[in-house]
C-alpha cells in the first residue's frame, strides 16, 4: 500500500539511512513538508549508493582514501583494460595486486578481492552474511570483472 506522505505520523527528529528498497524521495518528500530536525542530512544521502560520487566528496573535503582507480563503463564508456598476475591497469593507471573491487553501486556487496601471484593468487568474494558465512575463495580466480562499473582500491593488509 502507498500511503500519502502527507498522512504519515508526524515526528519532531528523523534519521535514515538509505538502503535497497528504502524509499528515500518520498522521505526527501516528507522532509521538505514536515520539516523535522534531521539527524543526517536526507538530501544527500543518494550520494551513498554510489562509491564514485562518496570518494568524489571525501577528495573535495580534503578526506584521505585509500588509492584508487576506476572502470567506468557508463553511458557505453570503454575502458582499456590491462591485467597480469601481478597488476590491473584501467586506462593506463596501474594498481598492484592485492586490490579491492567494489561495484559502484553502494547496495552492492558484491566486493572482490584479489591476490598476486606471489601471494598465491586467486580471488575471495565477499557478500552479505547468509548464516554463518560472509566470504569465499576461488583460487582460480584472477581476473577482474570485465562488465560494469567499479572502483579499485589498494587492499592494506594488517
Amino acid at each position: 500500500e502507498r500511503i500519502p506522505v502527507a498522512d504519515w505520523p508526524i515526528c519532531d527528529c528523523l534519521i535514515a539511512f538509505t538502503s535497497s528498497g528504502f524509499p528515500l524521495d518520498r522521505v526527501k518528500e516528507y522532509v521538505k513538508l514536515r520539516k523535522p530536525y534531521c539527524i543526517n542530512d536526507v538530501s544527500t544521502q543518494d550520494i551513498f549508493n554510489n562509491r564514485m560520487m562518496l570518494y568524489e566528496v571525501l577528495e573535495k573535503y580534503g578526506i584521505p582514501t585509500f588509492r584508487h582507480i576506476y572502470a567506468d563503463r557508463r553511458d557505453g564508456r570503454k575502458v582499456e583494460v590491462k591485467e597480469t598476475d601481478d597488476y590491473i591497469e584501467l586506462d593506463g593507471k596501474r594498481m598492484r595486486k592485492p586490490l579491492v573491487e567494489k561495484p559502484f553501486e553502494g547496495n552492492d556487496h558484491n566486493i572482490y578481492i584479489y591476490y598476486s601471484k606471489a601471494q598465491g593468487g586467486g580471488c575471495r568474494k565477499l557478500f552479505r552474511k547468509v548464516k554463518n558465512k560472509s566470504s569465499e575463495f576461488f583460487a582460480g580466480l584472477n581476473s577482474i570483472r570485465k562488465e560494469g562499473n567499479y572502483c579499485y582500491e589498494e587492499f592494506i593488509t594488517g
